[in-house]
């Protein structure tokens, strides 16, 4: 049982307490004093029926309340969930293509080294002189 409902359950108790003692210490005869009885537990069962209603009431606009928010979150869940697929997805995209474009082609000309003799130097490349 939660704290409130302990205080409401011992406000109720307390009141009934006070009520009976109120009466019983009240100079009047014993018919009056059990009709006076009976009419003050009729209203403290009137006023707990009141109370456990409103109970109920509050406890199932919170669990509604609940439910439209775990759906909310889920849907934010879901939405996060597909943002990111779509992310990832144009990201590898990004990537394949980057490797496509950079990968050298199948059949490239091979270029043969000059060979030097042992001892000598390789020729030097020369630039086209301009005529």
């Amino acid at each position: 049982m939660s704290k409130s409902g302990k205080f409401v359950l011992g406000a109720l108790i307390g009141a009934a307490a006070g009520a009976i003692a109120g009466i019983l210490a009240a100079p009047k005869s014993g018919e009056q004093t059990r009709e006076d009885i009976r009419r003050k537990a009729d209203e403290m069962k009137a006023k707990a029926n009141l109370k456990a209603e409103e109970a109920r009431v509050k406890a199932e606009e919170a669990r509604e309340a609940a439910k439209h928010k775990a759906a909310d979150l889920k849907q934010q869940a879901a939405d996060k969930v597909e943002d990111l697929k779509a992310r990832t997805q144009n990201a590898a995209k990004g990537v394949q293509d980057a490797y496509e474009d950079d990968k050298p082609a199948k059949h490239t000309p091979t270029i043969k080294p000059s060979i030097a003799k042992p001892g000598e130097k390789p020729p030097v490349p020369r630039r086209p002189t301009e005529r």
